[in-house]
């Protein structure tokens, strides 16, 4: 019903890279998604105004799932289908992570050390769950994560942005 099944989307049904970001499997899972969403994604964007907010979210899960769809050749079943908006939210988190880490090292100062603390055991948190729930996608949630985490890099090396 349009949720990222890999051999269907290697097989031309390209649209199931973006659908599967807005489709999830009951409404704990949506609920889940947009608690999460509702406090990560009100801080993002507050901070870096709609157009980045959308930009890495857009970019962060149709990214994980077109990468996933790629490396499920090689790692995963390619029966696994993937639903749901947290590797959009993970990519938000990974770029609060980055410019967390970015500020930390050039100024040094507490709260960025705080800020770096605590986006790192909201990570590890996720991956704990993600590595032990088998309905959770480990691997999509790790490359939201990083597409997040790179995308903003590039953006703040290009624009010399450490606010935070």
């Amino acid at each position: 019903m349009g949720g990222l099944v890999p051999h269907r989307v290697l097989a031309g049904e390209w649209w199931r890279v973006v659908a599967a970001n807005f489709l999830h499997y009951g409404w704990l899972h949506l609920i889940t998604n947009m608690i999460g969403l509702y406090f990560i994604g009100r801080y993002f964007e507050s901070r870096f105004g709609r157009i980045n907010f959308l930009a890495i979210y857009v970019l962060s899960g149709i990214g994980s799932m077109a990468l996933f769809t790629l490396l499920s050749i090689y790692f995963t079943q390619k029966e696994q289908v993937l639903v749901g908006a947290s590797a959009a939210i993970m990519g938000l988190i990974g770029a609060i992570f980055s410019l967390s880490v970015k500020k930390f090292i050039f100024f040094k100062s507490r709260e960025s050390l705080f800020r770096v603390q605590a986006v790192s055991s909201i990570i590890i948190f996720q991956l704990f769950i993600d590595y032990f729930h088998p309905n959770i996608s480990l691997m999509s949630h790790f490359l939201g994560l990083s597409i997040g985490f790179m995308a903003l890099s590039f953006y703040s090396f290009m624009m010399n942005k450490y606010e935070l």
